[in-house]
């Protein structure tokens, strides 16, 4: 799978080993774990035994903000990490963002400069469901976010 941000500039974001020779339909699925937000372009390059290659026709996906006043997490469910769009209230100022098991139990806190976006690294998290609080002044937003 091929990423791109303009939609010529193509980069790998991963690999799904084929099947090989098949007379019948094979489906694979891809998930991009870190989207950009607003146009995203993707292709398949689909690569044969031989080393002959062939490309897809590319597709585009928009991943836009539904509501800029609201806390956003992706991916959710996830494993290693959670990226966390903050609402433009918060995007000049100081932020604390904390983790919260299912217990309530702070698990991570970490305290942000001025930025439009997070990214908390999970490994070492047990499965589970969390909550993401994000607080600066009086303002708290918080998300759920699920650890598989």
């Amino acid at each position: 799978m091929e990423h791109s941000l303009n939609g010529h500039n193509f980069e790998m974001i991963g690999k799904i080993q084929g099947s090989g020779n098949s007379q019948s339909t094979i489906e694979y699925t891809f998930i991009d774990e870190s989207p950009n937000i607003g146009l995203n372009y993707y292709r398949l390059k689909q690569v044969d035994f031989d080393g002959q290659f062939e490309y897809s026709k590319v597709i585009t996906v928009n991943f836009d903000r539904k509501n800029s006043d609201d806390l956003e997490v992706f991916p959710n469910p996830t494993s290693a990490f959670a990226d966390v769009l903050l609402p433009e209230s918060l995007t000049d100022r100081e932020t604390v963002v904390t983790l919260h098991d299912f217990a309530g139990r702070e698990v991570l806190r970490r305290k942000e400069q001025p930025s439009n976006s997070v990214r908390l690294e999970l490994e070492g998290l047990p499965a589970g469901y969390y909550t993401i609080n994000v607080r600066s002044g009086n303002e708290t937003f918080i998300k759920p976010l699920v650890i598989q």
